[in-house]
C-alpha cells in the first residue's frame, strides 16, 4: 500500500449513451472539507461576510473591488463561482490573502485572535454588490 498511489475510480457516462467507462484520476476531482456540508454545486460555504472597513469601502468605490472574508480553504475559483451564484455578477478577477493570528492580553490573561483568509473581488466598471 503507497501513500501516495494513483488509485483510479471508475466513472459511468449517461444511461442513454452506450456504456462506456472512463477512468478518473482522484486527485482531479474537487472535494469541499469535510467540516462543511455541500450540496450539488452548491458554493455558500465558501464566503463567510463581507470585510466591512473604511479601507474596504473606499477601495469598492474607486476600484470597484469588494472584500470578503472566505473559509480558510476557499480557492480562487470557488470565489468566483460563489460570487456568481450568490450576486449574479461575474468577477474579473480574485485575489485572495491570508489574515495573521494575533496574540493579544486582556483582563490578565493571553489569547489570540484568529486569522482566516480574505479575498478580494475586483468588478467590471457597471457591476454593483449591494450589501443590505
Amino acid at each position: 500500500m503507497a501513500l501516495f498511489g494513483t488509485k483510479k475510480e471508475k466513472e459511468v457516462v449517461k444511461e442513454g449513451t452506450p456504456s462506456k467507462e472512463v477512468s478518473v484520476s482522484s486527485k482531479t476531482k474537487k472535494e469541499a472539507p469535510k467540516d462543511v456540508i455541500v450540496l450539488d454545486e452548491d458554493f455558500s460555504w465558501v464566503l463567510k461576510k463581507p470585510h466591512i472597513t473604511e479601507k474596504a469601502a473606499y477601495v469598492a468605490e474607486k476600484v470597484n473591488s469588494y472584500i470578503f472574508n472566505v473559509h480558510p480553504r476557499a480557492n480562487k475559483k470557488d470565489v468566483a463561482s460563489a460570487i456568481k451564484e450568490l450576486y449574479k455578477v461575474t468577477p474579473t478577477s480574485v485575489n485572495i490573502t491570508r489574515i495573521a493570528k494575533k496574540s493579544l492580553f486582556t483582563k490578565g490573561r493571553k489569547g489570540s485572535k484568529g486569522g482566516g483568509k480574505k479575498a478580494y473581488v475586483f468588478l467590471k466598471k457597471g457591476d454593483r454588490i449591494e450589501f443590505v
